[in-house]
């Protein structure tokens, strides 16, 4: 997503006019999901729904996260500290799925943050991250103007994607 002033030559002042472009730029394939993430949009079958979270971070203190997810109705609140912000959220995801449902955590394989070039502060950011769950590999990818929130909506993506698999 871009908001941007360009200038376009103006005939009727022999110069040029400074004008408002607002647009969103494409950094590869754009499906459904990502469409209905951007415009705020959320299925309504999900198995897996992030009620609620709390990321903070703090000079001199560890990350850390608070995470209230709900997972084929059972509703389950967790806290974990991490190395950063989006680890604190997987510590406190992880633990949940590892006690409260008796269940392995996908393992995270790859991660990348693309950012269009000449992006501001406001700009989206592409998170994608690359899983191994019972030796199948999964991908997925958010958008959002903040990098944690991309990736905290590419892991609920990547659990939803595994709940309805099994």
């Amino acid at each position: 997503y871009y908001h941007e002033n360009v200038y376009r030559v103006s005939s009727a002042e022999d110069g040029f006019r400074e004008q408002t472009q607002v647009g969103v730029e494409c950094m590869g394939n754009v499906d459904g999901a990502c469409v209905a993430e951007v415009l705020k949009h959320r299925a309504p079958d999900d198995k897996v729904k992030l009620i609620s979270y709390m990321v903070s971070t703090a000079y001199g203190l560890k990350p850390m996260a608070s995470v209230k997810l709900e997972v084929n109705g059972a509703v389950f609140e967790e806290s974990a500290i991490g190395d950063g912000m989006y680890d604190a959220f997987i510590h406190a995801v992880r633990h949940i799925y590892k006690v409260n449902l008796n269940r392995t955590f996908p393992w995270l394989t790859n991660y990348q943050v693309s950012i269009p070039p000449g992006g501001r502060t406001d700009a989206l950011v592409q998170t994608t991250i690359s899983w191994t769950y019972n030796e199948k590999a999964y991908r997925t990818r958010a958008l959002d103007a903040d990098q944690t929130e991309a990736a905290i909506k590419a892991t609920i993506k990547m659990l939803n994607i595994i709940e309805n698999e099994e």
